[in-house]
């Protein structure tokens, strides 16, 4: 993410290319991490550094933390701490009823 004004005096633009290499869109913004330790270590300070690029209040990390549980934590970008954190279980619910017998 980089937000750069565009102005008639040269200026110098300073990317932080670690957090850029783990930004990714789909639809969505989100970061990446080549393993469990780096982003336990990363994402707290890369998910700041987006919202504070954003100009957000507040960012909200999704981490899974197996594959059935997730843990969303509400982040203050400003006070860089965490607001509420909740955990749960997903489950796959069935969309359609069992046919009538």
């Amino acid at each position: 993410m980089h937000r750069v004004l565009l102005a008639a005096e040269n200026m110098t633009v300073h990317i932080d290319t670690r957090v850029d290499a783990h930004v990714r869109t789909r639809g969505d913004l989100h970061l990446t991490y080549d393993n469990v330790n780096e982003e336990d270590e990363m994402r707290m300070l890369d998910a700041l550094s987006l919202g504070r690029s954003l100009e957000a209040k507040e960012v909200f990390i999704a981490t899974l933390l197996t594959p059935t549980v997730i843990r969303i934590d509400r982040i203050d970008v400003n006070e860089a701490k965490v607001l509420a954190s909740v955990a749960f279980e997903l489950r796959i619910l069935r969309a359609f009823a069992e046919p009538s017998r």
